[in-house]
């Protein structure tokens, strides 16, 4: 996975899909949504497709765009 790449988070034994409603924010955060699954099987959309950004520029693994966990 690299910074920059768009997902779909599905859990693979209740088949959920991770959503985000754009429209409901968290109360008393400025700047959090409300996420939930849905059962809903459709394709990626606004809603169900994020994107893997890195936090920094550089970091203890140098300045590449791969994702590494751990």
């Amino acid at each position: 996975m690299r910074s920059g790449d768009s997902i779909r988070l599905c859990n693979k034994k209740t088949q959920g899909q991770l959503v985000c409603d754009l429209g409901v924010r968290q109360n008393n955060v400025d700047e959090s949504y409300r996420l939930h699954t849905s059962h809903v099987h459709q394709g990626p959309v606004s809603r169900n497709v994020y994107c893997v950004m890195r936090v920094e520029a550089q970091d203890v693994f140098g300045s590449d765009n791969i994702i590494r966990f751990g």
